[in-house]
């Protein structure tokens, strides 16, 4: 089954809601083809909302550099909200929070997310 990507726009910053599990199987690079698109339309300030990711392997972990990588070289930022702990020890594991930046987003009544700076 395929990753399912929402976007949506917030103070500036866009927002991809990611849904499935980012890996080899299921992946195919539709997160890296994703914001690879929102770099051809001039938007570098993104932030993955993964709440709905059960799951993270090592093909997933390298769709998410690459995209850090991509972004960060124009001078934009990519970061993670809403990681659950399973994603999140991961991360912790491969050692890559110190590169993917994981923020905390509030919801609001209206459960939209809300981006802190």
């Amino acid at each position: 089954m395929a990753i399912k990507i929402d976007e949506h726009e917030d103070q500036g910053t866009t927002v991809l809601v990611v849904t499935g599990r980012i890996a080899l199987t299921e992946c195919h690079g539709d997160l890296k083809n994703a914001v690879r698109g929102l770099i051809e339309r001039g938007r570098k300030q993104i932030v993955l909302d993964l709440e709905a990711v059960p799951f993270v392997d090592s093909a997933g972990l390298g769709e998410l550099v690459s995209s850090y990588a991509s972004v960060k070289r124009l001078g934009g930022s990519l970061r993670l909200t809403n990681v659950n702990q399973r994603v999140a020890h991961t991360l912790e594991s491969a050692q890559l929070t110190s590169i993917l930046q994981l923020i905390e987003v509030p919801r609001t009544a209206g459960s939209q997310p809300v981006i802190t700076r």
